[in-house]
């Protein structure tokens, strides 16, 4: 299995993606803490909103026909402390060669309207 990123738009392109909700409050549209994190196989990255590219590192490593990605995802809105509770979705976006989304794998919000909208996301507790 090949790798791809021939589109122009990121998420048309085999990468992953997190969703954090950090107050978690389940919300129709974005507040502040709230962000999308998308990084492809090169390590390339996008983010919504753009302000949440500050403090933002990931790495992507190829091995066969397989890829890893690791994000560190600085916190922006809330101190995060043991028992913190955060809303959390993951997508991995799966591209063909003609630069098309294929397929896409989503852990928790099924609706498809992750990157404007909150209210699906699962929760995460942060824990030491």
């Amino acid at each position: 299995m090949s790798r791809h990123s021939a589109s122009a738009n990121p998420q048309e392109q085999d990468s992953v993606e997190i969703f954090i909700d950090e107050n978690n409050g389940k919300t129709d549209a974005f507040e502040k803490g709230d962000g999308q994190y998308r990084v492809n196989f090169d390590n390339e990255a996008s983010f919504n909103p753009a302000s949440a590219k500050s403090g933002f590192k990931s790495a992507a490593v190829v091995s066969g026909a397989a890829y890893t990605v690791v994000m560190r995802i600085p916190f922006r809105a809330v101190k995060p402390v043991d028992g913190t509770i955060v809303g959390f979705d993951v997508q991995i976006n799966g591209a063909s060669p003609q630069g098309m989304r294929q397929s896409i794998s989503i852990w928790n919000d099924l609706s498809g309207n992750s990157a404007t909208d909150t209210s699906g996301y699962g929760t995460l507790k942060l824990v030491k």
